[in-house]
């Protein structure tokens, strides 16, 4: 089971779940350009600054750059190519385009020493620039003649300003030409990566980071597997061919999701493209770890294999990646079902990844609070999902167990914890199904790694007249119920997992439940309770409790619940996002540098207004604090930042109500 990462993005992770295409096709479009006899698309960028497609023909019959709307694949108009060449041939025409991390668009063209052919770079300031060529030379390394030195095949560029590098290579060529930008806004040959065979890094080359590790992938005489190599040309991993098929012919490119590292390439050697994506993670010692991460795709069915060049490009604003076919070809690609990512799009779930046996995960919807800790809870048609963050069971210092009591009827059960836990006087309801998880000492932590460790504990059944018990042995859902658990930092959840079979929660009619956390010993205290109604201490008698007035078959968060109990009367856990509440769209949008945001609220109320990057990285709290009831505006000043997306997240009472995305431009 897999830890969990909390930010404003949460991320979940699956292998095997989808034994089809994992790959979703959401539109695809094969009628830019007029292909003839040749393959004009060569080269294909997502702009996150825009959120717009860039997609280069070589010929057509000058060389274009149309502007896509990424989410329909719409042409929404043309960059100014007023400075490209256009009495050129198909092979010498521009081919390849890609984004710096300060915006500025590289398109590059074909170089080839032994032809003569200069190796030509132009760059556009943004979008509404014109071309200006930035390098024209026929590099020459001074290798051995059985090296083409051809340039322009594969195209990489990372970095900013005067730190702006190029990484280009092509067929025949057993290297890497690194270009650095220099005086005049002029790029120049900086050093040369040798590889480890010829067309290594023919078609694919991903840079990590600036001067450092790269993948790199290709096809020609032979077909190369993907490998990562550092910038002196050391090979650190080469993907076995059984895992992702070699010598695919495209742009491999690395993509993170969370902690998780991915690598993606499509094997374009036949009419039907082949998608593969392989999971990767360096250890403490640097050695590189691979994984299978889903099944083959054949998702790419262009009909068509002229010069099988394709290129790949990650959107993390969708999590779609748009594959380009050098036959006319252009798909985007939902990857979600390949590796669920929620968003602050999707309204507050909360997604992690329970991976049992059968690599379960679902939505998690949140419930509660205690302290330093959040619960959430939802279900599927074969078990229930729980999770707690914060310091929940990770505390060497004294023994406590987590504890789930569920009523899944209206007929039986008991007031009466089955066992001595803390001093707990009686339960809200008549439970019927009790789970305990023992807390795991320090010592356990410690030699088997918190991130692989799963507690032990108990199911108990009540049969009418006692309860009986059943042990958690291990992982594995079949004893009823598995967790693992948190490492004390307030990110990490504590996982659960309770079958809904006769081990375990069996037939459910109706359910209540109460979850807490407890000293095991006799005499001990109840340290976390959920609902928290202020239930904590010595000789409690819980009083409230969740009650779920619906409960269907499908992976779905929970649609009715309610908190029960003297204390709190009855109310909706999903009242906060009704209209009562109400989030507005920041103006202007997009900005540059300041931007007004407006939230209504119909009583006074605990407000939380912060805003997110892309990555989930929260930069700026807004507001933090009680707000009376009314309309309140808040400014947001993005001076200091960069041009990009952003995420404003909006709660009220600890709850979502809202998140929307901005755009800086600057």
């Amino acid at each position: 089971m897999r830890k969990l990462l909390q930010l404003s993005l949460i991320f979940l992770m699956t292998t095997n779940l989808f034994a089809q295409n994992p790959y979703k096709e959401v539109w695809k479009r094969t009628d830019l350009f007029s292909s003839g006899d040749y393959d004009p698309t060569r080269g294909l960028v997502w702009n996150p600054i825009t959120d717009h497609l860039l997609v280069v023909s070589r010929t057509d019959p000058y060389p274009r750059i149309l502007v896509l709307d990424p989410e329909t694949g719409n042409e929404i108009g043309v960059m100014d190519t007023t400075n490209l060449p256009t009495d050129i041939q198909t092979e010498e025409g521009i081919g390849q385009i890609d984004i710096a991390d300060d915006g500025v668009i590289y398109v590059c063209d074909l170089g080839d020493k032994d032809s003569e052919m200069s190796f030509r770079v132009w760059k556009f300031a943004d979008e509404n620039a014109t071309a200006q060529l930035c390098f024209n030379e026929i590099i020459n390394s001074g290798e051995a003649t059985n090296t083409r030195e051809w340039y322009g095949a594969s195209f990489d560029v990372i970095g900013s300003g005067k730190e702006t590098y190029l990484y280009t290579s092509g067929w025949q060529n057993n290297q890497i030409a690194v270009l650095k930008m220099g005086g005049r806004d002029w790029f120049q040959v900086d050093h040369f990566i040798p590889v480890p065979t010829m067309n290594s890094a023919r078609h694919g080359i991903s840079v990590l980071e600036p001067l450092g590790n790269l993948w790199i992938n290709g096809a020609g005489t032979t077909d190369p597997p993907a490998r990562l190599i550092t910038n002196t040309g050391d090979i650190l991993c080469e993907v076995p061919t059984d895992t992702m098929i070699g010598g695919a012919a495209s742009e491999t490119i690395h993509w993170s999701v969370g902690k998780f590292n991915i690598i993606s390439a499509v094997h374009a050697n036949a009419e039907v493209h082949t998608i593969n994506s392989i999971r990767y993670q360096e250890d403490e010692l640097g050695t590189i770890n691979l994984s299978y991460f889903g099944p083959h795709s054949d998702t790419l069915n262009t009909g068509a294999n002229i010069n099988a060049t394709a290129v790949l490009r990650y959107d993390n604003s969708r999590h779609w990646l748009y594959a380009l076919d050098g036959a006319n070809c252009i798909t985007a690609l939902d990857l979600n079902s390949l590796a669920k990512v929620t968003t602050p799009r999707d309204s507050g779930l909360f997604a992690i990844q329970v991976d049992g046996q059968e690599k379960e995960y679902t939505h998690y919807e949140y419930m509660g609070k205690d302290g330093d800790s959040d619960f959430y809870f939802t279900w599927s048609n074969s078990m229930v999902y729980a999770g707690i963050n914060g310091n929940t069971l990770y505390a060497p210092y004294r023994e406590r167990g987590l504890f789930l009591a569920f009523d899944t009827d209206e007929n039986s059960g008991s007031d009466q914890m089955p066992v001595e836990a803390a001093s707990i006087a009686n339960l809200p309801f008549n439970a019927d199904v009790i789970v305990q998880f023992e807390s795991d000492d320090y010592a356990d932590l410690a030699t088997a790694g918190v991130d692989e460790k799963w507690t032990t504990g108990f199911v108990y059944k009540w049969n009418g007249s006692q309860w009986n018990a059943s042990e958690i042995t291990g992982f594995d859902i079949n004893y009823g119920a598995m967790t693992i658990i948190g490492d004390g930092n307030g990110g990490l959840m504590t996982e659960v997992a309770i079958a809904r079979n006769p081990v375990a929660l069996g037939e459910i009619s109706a359910l209540k439940m109460k979850v807490f956390v407890a000293d095991v010993a006799s005499g001990g205290q109840v340290l976390k309770s959920f609902p928290n109604d202020q239930e904590t201490g010595h000789g409690v008698s819980f009083k409230s409790y969740y009650q779920f007035d619906e409960l269907g078959d499908d992976l779905l968060p929970a649609k009715i619940v309610k908190k029960v109990g003297t204390a709190t009367a009855i109310e909706s856990n999903k009242d906060i996002r009704a209209e009562k509440f109400f989030l507005s769209q920041n103006y202007p949008n997009p900005f540059n540098p300041s931007t007004v945001i407006n939230y209504q609220l119909p009583m006074t109320s605990k407000v939380n207004l912060s805003v997110y990057n892309v990555l989930g990285k929260k930069i700026k709290t807004l507001v933090n604090d009680y707000k009376n009831g009314g309309t309140h505006t808040v400014e947001f000043n993005g001076e200091n930042f960069s041009s990009g997306i952003y995420f404003y997240r909006f709660t009220v009472n600890e709850q979502l109500v809202g998140i929307n995305k901005m755009m800086l431009i600057k």
